[in-house]
């Protein structure tokens, strides 16, 4: 998209000549001129609708009052390098609160005007409004990362966040633990019940999971009947165990669904960096390992 500022010449206040004072009034951008210290001199009826404020009520106000307080960091930023003179245009992403205290994401194309002898008349800073465009793409990618029956992470997520939490647990020194968990035998469970009430065992026992995790914790879906658990910060090798009973504790109570009452159980197997390796596909062979060798255990008669 081509930066409006550009349609403004250098050497000229855009609103010197009536065609850009059109251009400015009727612009379906948001648009304002600034003074050189960036308070509001004008704002056209466009941007007084985006930020929902009543007619003429943007005059003599600063643009920092339009960013929410916590995204006020001080220093290095576009609009300061602007101020400060030190950048003739920028293009900024910037949530804006709004009058009534919404927040909205923006896309502020920014341009320093200046006069004769490199006097600095002000700026021109049109505002776009990216709020719809912005949560149709967190929506999107929260589809391509999440399982669309558990909403739980997907393969794909789990295996980022795998990486990331090997990195860390590196650079900390510290112990990460994989928990691998399989269904026994829920393929019976669709069989005869039906894939309605397979369905929602799945995310019965999704909630369960997610309810036993820690802040730092991720539990995943992987595949069919097959979950992952990433659980960084562990500093003894000893903590797995308590883990690995709590997380097995939400087996414990049957599932009861319309007229229905059973029970779903689980095999799990722990694989733990850096003991049992430093690769992902290794750990993830590790946990998967000591996974079946825990469903043999509970498949052997007493």
């Amino acid at each position: 998209m081509e930066e409006p500022t550009k349609v403004c010449r250098r050497d000229q206040n855009p609103l010197d000549r009536e065609g850009y004072r059109l251009f400015f009034e009727e612009s379906l951008v948001g648009a304002a001129l600034l003074s050189p210290d960036g308070l509001i001199r004008e704002a056209n009826g466009t941007l007084e609708e985006l930020l929902d404020c009543p007619a003429g009520d943007l005059t003599g106000r600063h643009v920092r009052e339009f960013s929410p307080p916590e995204d006020q960091v001080p220093g290095g930023e576009g609009l300061v390098r602007l101020l400060s003179g030190r950048s003739r245009r920028e293009v900024l992403d910037r949530r804006l609160r709004t009058c009534s205290g919404k927040v909205l994401d923006g896309r502020l194309f920014a341009v320093r005007l200046d006069g004769p002898e490199g006097t600095r008349r002000g700026f021109l800073v049109q505002v776009v409004d990216l709020t719809e465009s912005r949560r149709r793409e967190r929506a999107i990618r929260h589809l391509a990362y999440h399982d669309l029956l558990t909403d739980l992470p997907n393969r794909a997520a789990f295996r980022e966040a795998f990486d990331l939490a090997l990195q860390e647990a590196s650079r900390a020194g510290q112990i990460l633990a994989l928990v691998f968990i399989d269904l026994n035998e829920f393929k019976e469970i669709n069989d005869q019940l039906g894939h309605v009430y397979g369905d929602e065992a799945l995310r019965v026992i999704a909630e369960r999971l997610r309810g036993c995790l820690r802040r730092s914790d991720l539990v995943a879906r992987i595949g069919g009947d097959e979950f992952v658990m990433l659980l960084p910060d562990l500093t003894r090798e000893e903590q797995i165990e308590p883990i690995l009973d709590k997380i097995a504790s939400q087996f414990d109570a049957p599932l009861r669904m319309e007229d229905r009452c059973f029970t779903v159980t689980a095999s799990l197997g722990a694989a733990l960096f850096p003991r049992d390796g430093r690769d992902p596909d290794a750990l993830l062979h590790k946990a998967d390992q000591a996974m079946y060798r825990h469903k043999a255990r509970k498949a052997r008669p007493n």
